[in-house]
């Protein structure tokens, strides 16, 4: 079946998210800090994104990405944070008040240092195309980012510098 370029347009295109290339160090640097204050407890947020122009974008971490300045990337910019229910072993989060529009995906940490997910986060995970479990000890290599079928991303995330952006903290 062909779909009519204009019903694209209108119907299914404003409810598809884009995949992220990658996150700014100021969102990372919230995320630390919010996972070592918590810390031996879980830490749950969601991940919001902004579309930027290739031309925007100043810096990336990955030297093999090339950025078409005329292309749209979309890029974790911030976290959104809800109430929290958190333990050791568990968080939850209230999700009947979130931006459903720029929430792209979820990160949450495991104090234990596995990246493996629970089935818990497993069932989460299929609502959003990106969710990342961050690790003790919260550092870029003890992430590990899962698609909403629960397999590894084969992509990569990169750290993102983009001009005249700013982070504001949710």
């Amino acid at each position: 079946m062909n779909l009519k370029p204009w019903l694209y347009e209108f119907f299914i295109k404003p409810f598809t998210k884009p995949t992220p290339i990658g996150f700014t160090e100021e969102v990372f640097s919230t995320f630390q800090r919010y996972a070592n204050g918590i810390h031996p407890n879980e830490f749950v947020c969601f991940l919001e994104y902004e579309e930027f122009q290739g031309s925007d974008i100043i810096r990336t971490t990955n030297p093999r990405r090339d950025i078409d300045v005329n292309q749209t990337y979309a890029i974790i910019t911030d976290m959104y944070l809800t109430s929290t229910q958190a333990t050791p072993t568990s968080a939850s989060a209230e999700t009947t008040h979130l931006p459903s529009q720029s929430i792209i995906g979820t990160l949450h940490t495991h104090p234990s240092g596995n990246t493996r997910p629970s089935d818990t986060d497993k069932s989460m995970f299929q609502k959003y195309p990106i969710n990342i479990i961050f690790g003790h000890p919260y550092t870029r290599s003890t992430m590990s980012i899962y698609t909403a079928d629960s397999t590894l991303y084969n992509g990569e995330l990169s750290f993102v510098t983009v001009q005249n952006h700013t982070t504001t903290e949710s």
